[in-house]
């Protein structure tokens, strides 16, 4: 299936649904303008250089009004990976835990970011609070779990 997709006409329809008409929408517009350039160009090669693997289909999820002046997408433009969300998911994590086994990562689950430091234009520090225990503390997984901040020190 060849779709007769270009950046001019994916840009119109996002513009055409998110309706950027006020002076607060200048930096949503030019967070837009950079996601549509990252996937009109080097989007599907950067995501398969990492293991990231298309379904050989296009669906049409956000379906517009057939022309791009409208809502919604005026061409199909959804993508589903192999393996869905985990086959999304996993090579990114795979590089995580190896930055973690290398000592470049820090893995702390039952944390919350609460800020991020900079250094020269990098962020260098993340900051945040531990969370409180799941009650009981053998909770079975997926079984609701409090996102209320515990009240020890986090550690170092």
């Amino acid at each position: 299936m060849r779709v007769k997709d270009s950046r001019a006409l994916a840009l119109q329809d996002w513009f055409g649904t998110a309706g950027f008409d006020r002076a607060e929408d200048h930096w949503p517009r030019k967070w837009a303008e950079a996601y549509v350039d990252f996937a009109a160009g080097e989007k599907r090669a950067w995501l398969h250089a990492r293991g990231v693997r298309f379904f050989p289909v296009v669906g049409w999820a956000e379906r517009g009004g057939y022309d791009a002046n409208g809502h919604g997408n005026s061409v199909p433009r959804f993508h589903i990976t192999w393996g869905t969300g985990p086959g999304l998911v996993a090579p990114f994590e795979r590089r995580v835990r190896e930055g973690a086994a290398r000592g470049l990562v820090d893995l702390r689950f039952r944390h919350r970011v609460t800020g991020l430091g900079r250094t020269a234009g990098a962020v260098d520090t993340v900051t945040g609070e531990v969370l409180a225990p799941p009650r009981p503390p053998a909770a079975p997984r997926r079984a609701a779990r409090s996102r209320a901040p515990s009240h020890c020190a986090p550690r170092p």
